[in-house]
């Protein structure tokens, strides 16, 4: 087994293969599951703290996709109306995430 592993790594790659060391890699493929739920829960956390109208037009826009004119046609307001309370809330949550 050793014999063989040593052969394995002296043998030529091709032109498009590299190797990749585990530190190269993108920070997302080094998350775990437990690490996707805990940071999903944070988040959720952070959500419930904001006011109800605000909550309720982040979700739509970040978790439905929704654009600014669907969103203020369900919540039965303006799109500038959408795109305060945004602001509002992400300002509130950028402020939140910086005492962290």
């Amino acid at each position: 087994m050793v014999v063989n592993a040593f052969v394995d790594g002296k043998r030529r790659r091709s032109s498009t293969e590299a190797p990749t060391a585990p530190s190269e890699l993108p920070a997302t493929a080094q998350l775990d599951h437990s690490d996707q739920q805990a940071e999903r829960s944070v988040m959720w956390t952070a959500l419930a703290g904001l006011p109800r109208v605000q909550r309720a037009v982040l979700v739509l826009r970040f978790y439905e996709d929704l654009d600014d004119a669907r969103i203020a046609e369900l919540m039965g307001s303006t799109p500038s109306t959408v795109r305060s309370n945004a602001s509002r809330a992400l300002a509130t949550l950028r402020k939140e995430w910086t005492r962290v």
